[in-house]
């Protein structure tokens, strides 16, 4: 059972990398542009950093994807999750309302307490699969473990299924704000009215 889990932790990061490198790769330069506006290098190596990061992220993507060279890509994985998320956190210290580019667009999500679980959580799962990995011995993701169609389909119907809950719960404080907002608002708005009524 536990390997089961493990691989479906590992397809999970794998697509959850796939989809954001693939973000990444419609404008490359805008994300190499975004890394220099996190403000934690120097301009000239962010840009140069943020450009090698995009065939960097699709390359541990598809070894997560695939098993292949899977122990070198956790150790990447580790350290671009890492930098990733010493770089919010350092800009959420300074209080700065950045596009968080996690998924390659400047319009998508700004950085916030989200973000930075988002990278733990990620972080978390990859130490879990090397610790996994050091433990077993097993050089890479062994698809022989699914014996058949039918287990395969349920390890991919488990991927999805991990990283959907993953996204609802990390947006739960987001969901909150809004339902408060949104129930705070007919009261506010009674009161706006009776204040008026009295003024006449």
């Amino acid at each position: 059972m536990m390997p089961k889990i493990l691989l479906v932790v590992q397809l999970a990061i794998g697509w959850v990398l796939l989809f954001s490198s693939l973000g990444k790769w419609r404008d490359p330069m805008g994300f190499a542009r975004g890394v220099e506006d996190y403000d934690v290098l120097p301009d000239r190596p962010a840009f140069v950093f943020g450009l090698l990061l995009v065939p960097l992220e699709t390359a541990i993507a598809v070894s997560h994807l695939t098993g292949w060279w899977i122990s070198a890509a956790l150790l990447f994985g580790l350290a671009m999750f890492g930098s990733f998320a010493v770089a919010v956190a350092i800009n959420l210290k300074r209080g700065r309302a950045l596009p968080c580019y996690c998924f390659g667009d400047r319009d998508g999500e700004t950085l916030s307490p989200q973000t930075l679980a988002r990278l733990l959580l990620l972080i978390a799962g990859e130490g879990l699969l090397l610790v996994s990995l050091q433990t077993s011995g097993t050089p890479d993701l062994v698809y022989h473990q699914l014996a058949t169609p039918r287990e395969f389909g349920f390890a991919l119907f488990w991927t999805a299924f991990v990283v959907v809950v993953a996204m609802w719960i990390l947006g739960l404080p987001d969901l909150h704000e809004m339902l408060r907002s949104r129930l705070s608002s007919p009261g506010q708005e009674r009161q706006a009215g009776t204040l008026d009524a009295k003024g006449e």
